[in-house]
């Protein structure tokens, strides 16, 4: 005797879920990536998406990885180039070198046309030498400053 019976609520299945072999590669902008990791080289991170362990091997560049966390909970940190805030040395800022050549031909060029020429020509020609930085975006401009405040120098002394 067969026995046919009818449910009226939902059946639902229990799927028991099979813990996937993996690990977090941790970017240094911030992303994180579940993956089975392979192998690691001095230049390389080998690795295999979590979701697809059969895929292809990928390979990322050690320097846009910050940390590997394993399935086991150890981690391993790479990137040893992150800048410790209490580490960096305070030099003068890029902007400060630039308004330092600005003021120098402003104090050259005024010191081209008023009586307190020497003074001016004298700081102008300071200012100048300071604002010959190497990475000075406003180079130039320190240069000249200091060429026209030697000028001035020249011009008044000739003059007395």
């Amino acid at each position: 005797m067969n026995v046919v019976v009818f449910a009226s609520f939902p059946v639902v299945v229990n799927e028991i879920s099979i813990e996937k072999p993996c690990d977090n590669i941790i970017l240094i902008n911030g992303e994180e990536i579940s993956a089975k990791v392979i192998e690691i080289n001095p230049d390389f991170k080998k690795y295999k998406k979590c979701d697809n362990l059969d895929g292809p091997l990928i390979s990322i560049y050690k320097s846009e990885v910050l940390m590997l966390r394993y399935k086991d909970g150890s981690k391993d940190l790479f990137n040893n180039e992150i800048i410790n805030k209490k580490n960096i040395k305070r030099t003068p800022s890029t902007s400060a070198v630039e308004g330092v050549s600005i003021l120098s031909l402003l104090l050259a060029v005024f010191g081209l046309f008023i009586a307190l020429a020497l003074p001016l020509g004298i700081a102008a020609v300071i200012l100048g030498v300071i604002g010959m930085k190497k990475d000075n975006k406003l180079l130039a401009v320190a240069i000249i400053g200091a060429i026209i405040g030697f000028i001035d120098i020249i011009l008044i002394l000739s003059v007395l």
